[in-house]
């Protein structure tokens, strides 16, 4: 009761339960059913359901890899499950090395996934000569697999047969419809070009106003997340103070036999591994984890409350104690910055789609009723708001592109190309103008943009921060 009462005031679960209104949260129901399935023996429902969970974001592919290890545990033992982690983490490092953004080189980083992935066949045929094989459990096995990809057939058959976009894992991690790759070749020589604005790996892991990630950003994550050097207000999350007892989960590994928290312990390492290296280390994917910690907390508790003060039971004290001042932060700090009405009235089925958009983008839905099957130079606003057009749009949320048209070619040749190349609207929210925690380049690419829209384009439609010109 304890761990989940403070689960529920982390200050990323409020945002999230409020205000940022992700999936990230219902996706948690899943993953966990699906655990639990798996813990009481229905393998065939914990399939089901982390296939469920899987076809809903891609981002619970890491708790599908764990689930994956503890199953092959049950078939071939721990040299069997060993094996399969550096198999599937071997080849993703292989197959991902050129992404990483630790300023790892992609050499060293497939080195490793090779590395990884000849010591899986190691581990496998040493499993084989030494684990007694059960045929049922191996039948189960397959079984378990081929649940899991039938509960994806949906997301299959939709994106494939229904819509014809190729299935590849790019086009499944993109997961957004509508998008357009324009080619602005011979306009933009010499720029680089980057659609997206900022990076939120970095922001969590240096700070916005820090230099590059690289590996030694690592050693400031924990400090990093938690405060979020750059950002004021709602983002300061002081969720992670408790990340201060992980030396007593440390100890206890060492000092205890308990094989349970070893492979507890090792599956929340390898979520977290997956977490950092492969999906930025933003901290919503990561709530699998927290919760993986808060349960090995919860066994830290439970053991040293049956010593006595003078021994390990002093340790329950400090554990509560870092729980305290979490949850009195959170009380303090946090919620008079979260929980607006529109969005609590939208949780709650108060307010439509329609309204609870319009009142969180004025504007937008005036914008979306004149989009037809146009070509859309987007400029913010989530993807998800226009999920119900027929327009497709080319995102250009650090202005990158636009800024390299205007310094290359001029304003009268860049709106020229912009007519040349189709596109209808230029959809335009400039919240971020109005925000302090953007940097002066990213204020000064907006206003660039807002002027040369009002000076060469007809205003449709303006409301507060957000403006929709119309390219005749």
């Amino acid at each position: 009761v304890l761990l989940t009462s403070f689960f529920y005031v982390l200050p990323a679960v409020i945002f999230q339960s409020s205000t940022d209104l992700k999936n990230d949260l219902p996706l948690l129901f899943f993953v966990l059913m699906a655990f639990y399935a798996f813990r009481e023996e229905w393998w065939y429902l914990a399939a089901a359901l982390i296939g469920v969970a899987v076809g809903i974001k891609i981002t619970a592919g890491m708790a599908l890899i764990v689930m994956l290890i503890l199953a092959c545990r049950k078939v071939s033992g721990k040299i069997g499950a060993i094996g399969t982690a550096s198999f599937i983490l071997g080849v993703l490092l292989f197959k991902q090395g050129y992404g990483n953004v630790y300023g790892i080189s992609v050499a060293t980083t497939q080195i490793v996934g090779v590395v990884l992935l000849l010591a899986s066949t190691v581990l496998w045929y040493t499993s084989y000569r030494r684990e007694k094989y059960d045929k049922k459990i191996a039948k189960k096995m397959a079984i378990f697999v081929g649940v899991i990809l039938l509960t994806l057939l949906p997301w299959v058959i939709k994106n494939s047969l229904i819509d014809g976009v190729p299935l590849t894992v790019d086009n499944y991690v993109a997961s957004s419809a509508g998008e357009t790759d324009l080619r602005f070749d011979g306009y933009t020589d010499g720029c680089t070009i980057n659609s997206g604005l900022g990076d939120e790996f970095s922001q969590y892991v240096v700070g916005i106003d820090g230099d590059k990630a690289d590996f030694l950003s690592l050693l400031k994550m924990p400090w990093q997340m938690t405060m979020n050097e750059g950002f004021t207000g709602i983002y300061v999350d002081i969720s992670f103070v408790f990340f201060g007892i992980l030396p007593l989960l440390v100890w206890y590994l060492i000092e205890k036999k308990d094989k349970k928290f070893q492979w507890l312990t090792a599956l929340t390492a390898i979520y977290c591994f997956l977490l950092i290296f492969f999906f930025n280390g933003i901290v919503w994917y990561g709530f699998p984890a927290v919760i993986g910690l808060m349960v090995l907390m919860g066994i830290l508790l439970e053991n040293y409350e049956k010593d006595s003060w003078r021994g390990e039971k002093i340790l329950s004290l400090i554990i509560k104690t870092a729980l305290a001042i979490t949850v009195i932060s959170v009380v303090f700090v946090r919620v008079a910055s979260s929980g607006q009405m529109e969005h609590l009235a939208y949780l709650g089925g108060i307010i439509s789609n329609d309204e609870y958009t319009e009142t969180v983008n004025p504007g937008l839905m005036d914008a979306k009723k004149l989009m037809g099957e146009d070509t859309i130079y987007k400029v913010g606003s989530a993807m998800y708001f226009f999920a119900d057009t027929d327009a497709t749009f080319y995102k250009d949320e650090s202005l990158d592109t636009f800024e390299c048209l205007l310094n290359v070619n001029g304003e009268e040749k860049t709106a020229e190309i912009l007519r040349e190349k189709g596109i209808n609207y230029i959809s335009f929210d400039f919240t971020n103008l109005l925000d302090d925690k953007i940097s002066e380049d990213i204020k000064s690419r907006y206003l660039d943009l807002y002027n040369f829209g009002k000076k060469y384009f007809k205003t449709a439609v303006q409301k507060n921060d957000y403006v929709l010109f119309e390219i005749q």
